[in-house]
Order: C-alpha cells, then sequence, then structure tokens
C-alpha cells in the first residue's frame, strides 16, 4: 500500500517461506518476483537509484528494503 511496485529478489528458484505467504505475495499484481537473483551493488546518488544484479542486469528502484 506504500509503494506502486515492488520486486522481490530471491536468490534461490524458489521460496523458503510458507504457502500461504507466497500465495499472497504472488496474486499481488504490484509485485514482480525475480528469482536466481543477488544484488552486486546499490547505486544513486543522494538516494538508491539502481541495483546492479550479479547477472549483469540494471533494476531501476527507488528504495530498498531488505529481510532474510
Amino acid at each position: 500500500e506504500i509503494c506502486s511496485r515492488v520486486h522481490v529478489l530471491v536468490r534461490r528458484d524458489v521460496f523458503r517461506a510458507e504457502k500461504v505467504w507466497v500465495d499472497k505475495l504472488l496474486s499481488n499484481p504490484h509485485v514482480t518476483v525475480h528469482y536466481n537473483t543477488e544484488v552486486a551493488e546499490i547505486q544513486g546518488g543522494f538516494g538508491v537509484e539502481k541495483l546492479l544484479l550479479k547477472n549483469g542486469e540494471t533494476l531501476a528502484v527507488d528504495g530498498i528494503f531488505i529481510a532474510v
């Protein structure tokens, strides 16, 4: 409810969370899940602007939330 788009980066090819939470996340149209993805670098000037991913891709973002 506080973001228009959320990108969830999952280091593995599957979630390790409970199925009910995964289903709820995947059913949200504002969430994009990226499997087998890790952050190599966080870039920005005054704030976060983009993430450089280990697979060579760049993801433009306005902020990050880190959860393990």
